[in-house]
C-alpha cells in the first residue's frame, strides 16, 4: 500500500499510514526506514532526519550492516545533515561500547568533517582496547585517518593514529609504519625516522624490504 501511494505521488498518506503501523509495531525498524524516506518524498526533510536518526539507534549493528548504514551516511551528506547521523551513531555507540564495528563507522562518518581529530582519536583507541577479533580489518580505517590528518598538516595526531593501526594490526600489513617515517622526515625528526625504518623490518620483513625497493 505505502508503495502504490508513493508511486501515486501521495508520500504524506503514506507516512500516515507508515505511523500507524509504528504505534502497532514500534520494535519494526524496516517500517521505520521507510517512514524517512516517505518523509523525504514528502519534502519533510527535518522530520526524515529525525526518523533514520532513530533508526540508526535502534538497528543491531557489526559488520552485516555497516554497508546499509554507510548508504544512509551518504544520503544526509546529500541532504547537508551530516550532524544527525554523527549524533545518532553517536548515540548508539554510547549505548553498545563494546561494538567494534560501530566505533569504527563513527570514525569514517568523522573522517570527512573538519575538527574531529581528538574524538576519532580517543574512538580508535577504544576500538584498539577491545582487542578485536579481526583487529587488521580496523587497523585499515585507522591507517586512512592518519593519512587525512597528515594530508591537513596535523602530524602528531597522524602520528598518534598510526600508532593506534599498529597497536591493531602488529605485523603492519598496511606499511603504516612507512607512513610515519614520512612523517618523522618531514618534521626533520631523523632518529624516530630510522628507529621507525628498523621496526618496520622487524615487523614484517617482507613488506619492509618492498616498500625500501620502491622507495
Amino acid at each position: 500500500l505505502v508503495e502504490v501511494l508513493t508511486e501515486l505521488d501521495e508520500s504524506n498518506q503514506a507516512v500516515e499510514y507508515l505511523r500507524a503501523a509504528l504505534a502497532v509495531r514500534p520494535d519494526r525498524l524496516e517500517v521505520l526506514m521507510s517512514l524517512g524516506t516517505s518523509l523525504s518524498r514528502a519534502g519533510r526533510i527535518d522530520e526524515s532526519h529525525q526518523a533514520r536518526s532513530y533508526w540508526i539507534r535502534g538497528i543491531p549493528q557489526g559488520q552485516e550492516n555497516s554497508k546499509a548504514l554507510y548508504a544512509i551516511w551518504q544520503k544526509f551528506r546529500m541532504e547537508g545533515q551530516t550532524l544527525g547521523i554523527i549524533a545518532a551513531q553517536r548515540s548508539y555507540c554510547e549505548a553498545n561500547p563494546d561494538d567494534a564495528d560501530a566505533l569504527i563507522l563513527l570514525v569514517r562518518f568523522f573522517l570527512p568533517q573538519p575538527g574531529n581529530d581528538a574524538e576519532i582519536l580517543s574512538t580508535l583507541q577504544r576500538v584498539a582496547d577491545l582487542d578485536p577479533v579481526d583487529a587488521e580489518r580496523f587497523a585499515w580505517v585507522a591507517h586512512n585517518a592518519a593519512g587525512h590528518m597528515k594530508s591537513a598538516g596535523k602530524f602528531d595526531d597522524a602520528i598518534k593514529t598510526c600508532r593506534i593501526a599498529i597497536q591493531l594490526d602488529p605485523l603492519d600489513r598496511k606499511s603504516t609504519r612507512q607512513r610515519m617515517v614520512g612523517i618523522y622526515a618531514m618534521l626533520q625528526r631523523w632518529e624516530e625516522a630510522i628507529q621507525t625504518g628498523e621496526q618496520a623490518i622487524q615487523a614484517n620483513p617482507e613488506v619492509a624490504i618492498r616498500w625500501l625497493v620502491l622507495a
